[in-house]
């Protein structure tokens, strides 16, 4: 796919506003797309909705957002996997 990936991810776990300025920063990189694990579902919805503003695509992956304006959204269905 010729691709570079790129990683990074806050200091914590639960550090919202980093994940926050990841994301913007991986914006103003002019990504080709972004792949997120939200620490806040309602949070990431803003800096989302940027990223696709302007034509990048957003997966969300593991831990929804709400409202969901992402490109996809991937993970378990931890109800399913339980009945297994």
């Amino acid at each position: 796919f010729n691709a570079d990936i790129l990683f990074n991810g806050p200091s914590k776990e639960n550090n919202v506003q980093e994940q926050i300025d990841i994301a913007r920063n991986y914006a103003s990189q002019d990504v080709d797309g972004i792949v997120v694990a939200a620490t806040d579902k309602e949070a990431l919805v803003a800096p989302v909705n940027e990223l696709q503003g302007k034509g990048i695509p957003v997966v969300i992956v593991d831990s929804g957002i709400e409202p969901d304006p992402s490109f996809s959204f991937v993970a378990t269905d931890n109800v399913a996997a339980a009945r297994q």
